[in-house]
């Protein structure tokens, strides 16, 4: 009999299992998409998938919920951001990914984050991130030396985020809460103003391109995330921290 009894065998964690950089803050967190890196330590699937260009941004969390492009002309391809981390590169003419519905941004309440950067040079008119019927939009308005980030929900005015420069990475945080819209970049600041309408179930939700106007993006993304709630102003602060870091900022 051996004087000492066997380790057990170590328990492997389930994907389903949120784990990682945001498993600390994994409450309500229903989407995340890592071009770079596994954002949560127990995904263990591809992030991407690549044709011509990238065909498919794997969702994280084990939802299903990939931004994809199955048309070649309008693939976006993996670029080279700080560090040397893979990230999404759109080519300012037609690149986008979308999703076939408007979950996980169809919310009454959420909260999104993600990494950017524009290209100097770019158009002047740049979209981020919208839904099909206009009822959610992220877009860049080039003014000078300087521009301006409009965000918008519903029907309701814009809010505005000025002063960002090309060639530069940004972190952007969205919340809503059914009544009010805030943004903040890099964690400080922060803009609020009322959002009249929730998003609906129906829209196409985009990454880099207006589908009811066709504003393209020019300039790379790396990480996002998006939660059907907002966590609380500590969780927030360490989430764009963790986003924060991975980009250099």
């Amino acid at each position: 009999m051996l004087p000492f009894s066997m380790p057990p065998p170590p328990i492997i964690a389930a994907q389903s299992t949120i784990g990682g950089a945001l498993g600390s803050y994994a409450s309500n967190l229903t989407a995340a998409w890592s071009v770079s890196r596994d954002l949560l330590s127990s995904h263990t699937g591809d992030r991407y998938t690549t044709a011509t260009g990238v065909n498919a941004v794997k969702d994280q969390t084990g939802a299903a919920l990939d931004l994809v492009q199955s048309a070649a002309a309008r693939q976006p391809t993996i670029g080279v951001g700080p560090s040397g981390i893979a990230v999404l590169d759109f080519d300012a003419s037609n690149d986008r990914l979308e999703m076939s519905v408007g979950a996980p941004a169809s919310r009454t309440n959420l909260y999104l984050i993600f990494a950017f950067r524009f290209n100097p040079g770019g158009h002047l008119y740049q979209q981020l991130i919208a839904t099909s019927g206009g009822d959610f939009s992220v877009y860049n308005y080039t003014d000078g030396p300087g521009s301006a980030l409009e965000i918008y929900m519903g029907t309701g005015p814009r809010i505005v985020l000025d002063h960002l420069n090309t060639n530069r990475w940004y972190t952007l945080e969205i919340m809503f809460d059914n009544s009010t819209l805030n943004a903040r970049i890099d964690g400080s600041n922060s803009v609020t103003g009322p959002a009249n309408n929730p998003m609906s179930n129906d829209g196409a939700l985009q990454i880099g391109q207006d589908p009811d106007f066709g504003e393209v993006f020019d300039g790379q993304i790396s990480e996002m995330a998006v939660w059907s709630s907002v966590p609380s102003q500590a969780d927030r602060d360490a989430i764009q921290a963790i986003f924060a870091t991975h980009v250099g900022i």
